[in-house]
């Protein structure tokens, strides 16, 4: 999809930040995203077109994808995004585009808009993380079971889109809720 041949950014960091954590040396890292895909579709309003929509618009949060506009989103150019444009066009219309802002400033600001909206998805998985230590304090085991399969799916796919991210404190509060979840089961 990138006509320039160039691929998208990954992390440089992961190195050294293992380093650091295992010689207990705090350092950090911020790598800042430069490489967006911005997805606008046109999709019908027929239950093929309306479940697609909906499917999107659940996958594209899960990765952290943020609303420009009415229909475009932009998210960091991965595998799974441009997986959600070939979904988009097999019902629809879908346009990508590959957006590299010019200013270094644009850049840092997208992402911390980018890393804010990972948070505040994470933020909900907690709640609902809460939700079912309630019902597992109070013995309901079917529920707690119940509940716990489908956040942990959620959950799964958002540390995808965190880890490929590279932020490390989002890492962290990633790991810190699962394993909230798993003292549970």
């Amino acid at each position: 999809m990138d006509t320039t041949g160039n691929s998208p950014k990954t992390n440089d960091f992961n190195t050294l930040n293992i380093v650091a954590k295992l010689a207990e040396i705090k350092i950090e890292t911020v790598e800042i995203v430069s490489q967006w895909l911005l997805i606008t579709y046109d999709l019908p309003h027929t239950p093929e077109g309306d479940k697609a929509r909906r499917k999107f618009l659940t996958e594209a949060a899960l990765i952290g994808a943020t609303q420009h506009t009415a229909s475009v989103y932009y998210m960091p150019w991965t595998p799974e995004a441009e997986s959600l444009a070939i979904d988009l066009a097999k019902i629809g219309k879908a346009c990508v585009w590959s957006s590299r802002p010019s200013e270094i400033l644009d850049c840092e600001k997208l992402t911390e808009q980018y890393d804010k909206k990972l948070e505040n998805i994470l933020d909900k998985i907690l709640a609902e993380v809460e939700k079912i230590a309630k019902h597992y304090r109070d013995g309901h085991d079917k529920q707690v079971k119940r509940m716990s399969i489908k956040l942990r799916r959620r959950l799964s796919k958002l540390k995808d889109a965190i880890m490929r991210r590279g932020s490390p404190s989002i890492m962290i509060y990633a790991f810190s809720i699962e394993r909230r979840l798993n003292t549970m089961i």
